[in-house]
């Protein structure tokens, strides 16, 4: 990972110039797989809300485990890019517990609040709130969910496919990554 610090340092210059560009990251699915004990698919196929909010207490937000790409955000963090959350969680004391836990120290966390809207929606209104508040430059956006890259790509981010991403830099992964053909030795 130092490879991407030294690369966008040689880009960019100081690591003051690169504040100005953001990288906005999703949580679950693209940093955080919630523990299995959280999740429940109903009859129709559909996430059930109501059981992931009566299921998150501190107990359970701590079972959570982190996702390859938490890799990168600290790389990201190190190079010193803006960092934001853009979250569809309404955000409790036991997930900033876990962030400080994890070292996941976004400069901005945009989160549900008391909206109902659906996540695209979500994440719009807040990344627009964002924007028109902070003079930023749209860098790269992880999601896991392509409604959501589309709502970022219209931002004008860089879009990444989490799940696609964690998969790659997942341990059973790794030698297809490190792997080099002979003529690009």
């Amino acid at each position: 990972m130092n490879f991407i610090c030294n690369f966008f340092s040689s880009l960019f210059g100081e690591k003051n110039n690169l504040k100005h560009l953001v990288i906005a990251w999703d949580l679950d699915g693209t940093l955080i797989q919630p523990t299995p004990e959280r999740i429940k698919i109903d009859d129709d196929g559909k996430f059930d809300l109501q059981f992931w909010i009566d299921h998150t207490t501190r107990e359970f937000i701590m079972k959570d485990t982190l996702l390859p790409l938490c890799n990168v955000f600290y790389a990201y963090q190190k190079a010193g890019f803006t960092q934001i959350c853009v979250t569809a969680r309404d955000l409790c004391d036991a997930d900033y517990e876990y962030f400080k836990k994890h070292n996941l120290n976004f400069d901005v966390i945009l989160h549900r609040g008391d909206s109902q809207d659906l996540d695209q929606l979500l994440k719009s209104k807040r990344l627009k709130s964002f924007f028109d508040s902070y003079d930023m430059i749209p860098f790269e956006y992880w999601d896991d969910k392509q409604e959501n890259l589309d709502v970022a790509d219209e931002f004008g981010f860089r879009t990444f496919h989490a799940t696609y991403m964690n998969e790659k830099l997942g341990k059973h992964n790794l030698r297809e990554i490190n792997f080099r053909p002979k003529e690009f030795v």
